[in-house]
């Protein structure tokens, strides 16, 4: 089941199934760690919609959210709308540090690939109408463990492709049941086009209850439509 909501900038799938979206793997990709509050930038290879601005640079954060013009490292979860007038999704924010095999995995993919076609139907399905991708922004935190516990056992794994069809955007947080394990700083989770647009949000308090039973057991994934003009 999902809806839209009338101002027409976010669509959200709001209950699980067994034909959602799974954990996507591109053949090759970019691995970045290492590090502690930064981003790895990216040129796009055509220009992003989102929110009435037009972006041609995304930068993804060790901290679980993609800013698109310029770069966003914060630490400290925020609620949306941010105060800075950035455009932002956030499938997990939150105070992670990478390090060795604890790794942020980024790629553009297009062309035929498997995992074009496996979004292409995705959204297909989940839209109600035809949607085939010139190309897609995917994402995936690998074992992420919080900023003090750098060799943490209970690791949080989540991914987010960012379609782009012509003027369409849609952005895809994908979770695995189980596999969002913990909250440093009450995580944030949701959109922020700009401080003038509408925007959604998703606060996650520390207590592990809020984490599996109220939110990712039972959700799989959540799909937003950033732009369609």
């Amino acid at each position: 089941m999902f809806y839209i909501t009338p101002n027409d900038i976010t669509f959200v799938v709001i209950e699980p199934t067994s034909e959602f979206l799974p954990f996507l793997y591109p053949s090759s990709y970019n691995v970045y760690t290492d590090v502690d509050d930064g981003s790895a930038s990216v040129t796009l290879p055509t220009t992003l919609e989102f929110g009435g601005f037009h972006y041609n640079r995304a930068y993804i954060s060790s901290n679980g959210l993609v800013s698109f013009g310029r770069a966003y490292n914060s630490f400290s979860p925020k609620n949306f709308p941010l105060q800075n007038s950035l455009a932002v999704v956030a499938p997990y924010w939150d105070d992670s540090r990478l390090s060795g095999s604890r790794q942020l995995h980024y790629q553009i993919v297009s062309g035929s690939s498997s995992l074009i076609t496996k979004v292409n139907a995705f959204l297909s399905k989940y839209t109600g109408d035809t949607f085939e991708a010139d190309w897609l922004l995917w994402a995936y935190w690998h074992d992420i463990c919080p900023y003090n516990r750098g060799n943490c056992q209970d690791s949080n794994f989540f991914q987010v492709a960012i379609a782009v069809q012509g003027n369409v955007t849609y952005s895809i947080f994908t979770y695995q049941c189980g596999l969002i394990r913990w909250t440093l700083r009450n995580a944030a989770v949701g959109s922020n086009p700009t401080k003038a647009q509408p925007y959604t949000n998703v606060f996650l308090k520390r207590a592990r209850k809020a984490l599996t039973k109220t939110y990712f057991d039972e959700k799989s994934f959540e799909l937003y439509l950033l732009q369609e003009t």
